[in-house]
């Protein structure tokens, strides 16, 4: 949710991680990128606690976790608003801190797919939630599901709308 339309993005803004393996994963310890790192190396934040994505699950992270002031979302960890989502281009990965750095998954998005949603999260087609398959923006839609005490649309913490 990268341009929440209930809340300020302040306040909203949220990206969801799904684990397509047989096991939990723990995050903590891996590194949110979020700016394309040629145009800024330096723009990463440490997860430091534990944020377990269990088998074939899901897990919100965003901005705040009060359900009350960020649209009704439940995030599981809240980042610091240096991650802020661009509204209309970004570049966001999941890295370790090893030297070099071995990106988990990334995943960046702009307007050339058509999608600028406006208080409705981009969602990735449940057909294609593969590593490789989640780098094509032309992969996403926007959601079509309310979220529940909300005025935005999307899927937080589950499957995603399918994408027609």
């Amino acid at each position: 949710m990268n341009n929440p339309s209930a809340v300020s993005d302040e306040q909203g803004e949220w990206f969801e991680v799904y684990n397509p393996g047989a096991v939990a994963i723990n995050m903590n310890g891996l590194v949110i990128r979020h700016q394309d790192p040629m145009k800024d190396p330096n723009a990463t934040t440490l997860i430091s606690a534990d944020v377990y994505v269990s088998a074939k699950g899901y897990v919100v992270l965003g901005l705040n976790n009060d359900t009350t002031t960020n649209g009704g979302v439940t995030v599981k960890y809240v980042y610091p608003k240096e991650v802020n989502l661009n509204n209309t281009a970004d570049y966001l990965a999941l890295e370790t801190t090893s030297s070099p750095a071995v990106i988990v998954d990334a995943t960046s998005y702009d307007q050339t797919s058509g999608l600028d949603p406006s208080g409705k999260s981009r969602s990735l087609n449940p057909s294609f939630l593969s590593a490789a398959e989640n780098d094509d923006d032309l992969h996403f839609c926007e959601a079509n599901t309310l979220i529940v005490g909300s005025t935005d649309y999307g899927t937080p913490g589950g499957p995603n709308d399918p994408c027609n």
